[in-house]
């Protein structure tokens, strides 16, 4: 019998893996579910589906220790969604729905478009759609404190930098939104002309 040749030599040598800056090393996961992802198009006036992935709370390790919410789409990997959570946006139900909810915020998760968007994410359970929503408001609490805490003193020289410090905080209340933009306050969408609701 014929000895056999059983090595394998591969015909392609891939590369090493690089390691990737994602900007969330020096954040702490206080929160992962899965979930489907809406954005309203006011231009459009529909509802367009960001994507279906992990919906993350992630906080600040050292600074401030402010929380955002971050979402990227589970096959790509692309980030779909990153605000900080705003501390004085209403976490709304979407028409009634007990697994669904809608808020707005900035997103910043195209560099080239930071406009105010409103946001309806969805879950599997009922379950999961309670446990986002309290931590979601509890994020907005500690968000609450980080503001607060950067608001100016009555000093006179510690007035200036606070009021600087507030001003370059990303979940600063803006002065004046654009008029094409709804505002981050807590006015929720249902208080305007609501959305029609995402569907799955």
């Amino acid at each position: 019998m014929a000895d056999v040749d059983d090595s394998y030599v591969p015909l392609v040598t891939l590369t090493e893996e690089v390691a990737v800056d994602t900007g969330e090393q020096n954040e702490t996961e206080l929160y992962k579910e899965r979930a489907k992802l809406y954005r309203f198009s006011k231009e459009l006036n529909i509802w367009n589906e960001r994507g279906t992935g992990d919906a993350r709370l992630l906080q600040a390790k050292a600074g401030d220790k402010v929380i955002r919410f971050v979402m990227r789409q589970e096959k790509t990997l692309k980030v779909v969604a990153n605000h900080v959570v705003p501390p004085d946006v209403k976490l709304e139900s979407n028409l009634g729905s007990d697994r669904s909810w809608v808020w707005v915020s900035k997103d910043f998760s195209d560099p080239d478009d930071t406009n105010a968007y409103t946001f309806a994410i969805k879950f599997r359970t009922v379950e999961a759609a309670e446990e986002f929503k309290s931590k979601f408001e509890s994020a907005q609490e500690n968000n609450k404190k980080v503001v607060d805490a950067a608001k100016p003193s009555k000093d006179g020289d510690d007035e200036r930098e606070s009021t600087e410090a507030a001003a370059e905080t990303p979940a600063a209340k803006p002065s004046a939104p654009e008029a094409d933009e709804p505002a981050a306050s807590s006015e929720t969408p249902a208080d305007k002309e609501k959305p029609a609701a995402a569907s799955s």
